[in-house]
């Protein structure tokens, strides 16, 4: 049996190296070719690997992502926190922003955002993963510290996606995190705060409307 998993754990990263190969190389999803790939779980999971070696977003994959609730419950809640470890690089193609925002504003009711995505922050906060790294890491930003704009307001819009959660605890952190960021960043959240302006949750616009007032008191520019 333990051969019988060398030669099952060989082959996948293999079949892994190829799918990645014709990415970089000829921009290519093997979806293209073998369009059945998708009713096979395992290739599909070394098909969403080729994607991330290869930092390459393709329009099958954003096709593909928007049906990531679907997943079973550990490949997604893999998958996700895989995605945001490059949720904040702007000059990634795996930005939150790209891969996800649409999706969560456009692709989903808040009922059926809350039994994927939700589910998926809080466990997540709570085992002390990616979602609560990435708050802690905005809350230990100075004021001086010097963001580009484009990092900053990709920094927003997941910080803002993690408002959805029903754990007070991980709205709040989340909140002074936002507050924290976006002193003296007032504008860049104006461009923030317009991306929800039509979202169904009021758990995010709540406290999107809080931040806006704790950083319009807490700004030294008085115009």
């Amino acid at each position: 049996m333990g051969m019988g998993w060398l030669y099952f754990g060989l082959t996948a990263s293999i079949i892994e190296a190829l799918f990645t190969i014709l990415l970089e190389k000829f921009k290519i999803d093997v979806m293209e070719i073998f369009p059945n790939f998708k009713n096979n779980a395992e290739l599909m999971n070394l098909r969403l690997k080729s994607f991330i070696n290869a930092q390459i977003v393709t329009e099958n994959i954003s096709s593909y992502l928007n049906d990531i609730q679907n997943l079973q419950q550990t490949n997604r809640e893999y998958y996700l926190e895989l995605f945001l470890s490059y949720a904040l690089q702007s000059d990634s193609e795996f930005n939150f922003e790209v891969i996800f925002h649409k999706t969560l504003l456009e692709s989903n009711n808040i009922l059926k955002r809350d039994s994927w995505w939700s589910i998926f922050i809080h466990n997540n906060y709570t085992k002390n993963g990616k979602v609560k790294q990435i708050i802690e890491w905005s809350l230990s930003k100075e004021n001086s510290y010097h963001l580009d704009s484009n990092s900053l307001y990709l920094s927003g819009i997941t910080l803002s996606w993690f408002l959805t959660s029903s754990n007070r605890e991980l709205r709040d952190t989340t909140t002074k995190a936002l507050v924290n960021l976006f002193t003296n960043n007032i504008n860049i959240f104006l461009k923030v705060l317009k991306e929800f302006e039509r979202v169904d949750d009021l758990y995010v616009l709540e406290r999107l409307y809080a931040v806006g007032y704790g950083i319009t008191l807490r700004s030294d520019k008085l115009d």
